[in-house]
């Protein structure tokens, strides 16, 4: 779970919680029915910059995520991405072509 850079609790944080610390801008945030989350793309560069998910589940959620328009190459063209980031991208896009 990513929270403000600022962010402090004073009770424990639930085992089952990582908590990531950052300041998202308002474009990588979405809000449905009261939470607010982040958006599938904001979501996948995460996953990829942690190294913690296996890149088989990282291509499948990419190519989901574009079958599903949840994503576009237009803001992927548009979004700052690390070099492997974009590799790991592209290569899902292309295996889905």
């Amino acid at each position: 779970m990513t929270v403000p850079a600022g962010f402090r609790r004073n009770s424990e944080i639930p085992r089952i919680l990582a908590l990531h610390f950052a300041d998202l801008p308002e474009s990588d945030v979405q809000t449905a029915q009261g939470f607010k989350f982040t958006r599938p793309l904001r979501t996948i560069l995460d996953l990829i910059e942690l190294g913690t998910v296996e890149r088989n589940f990282i291509r499948q959620a990419i190519r989901q995520a574009f079958d599903r328009g949840l994503i576009t190459r237009q803001q992927i063209r548009n979004t700052p991405i690390s070099g492997p980031a974009r590799k790991t991208i592209e290569e899902a896009l292309r295996r889905a072509a």
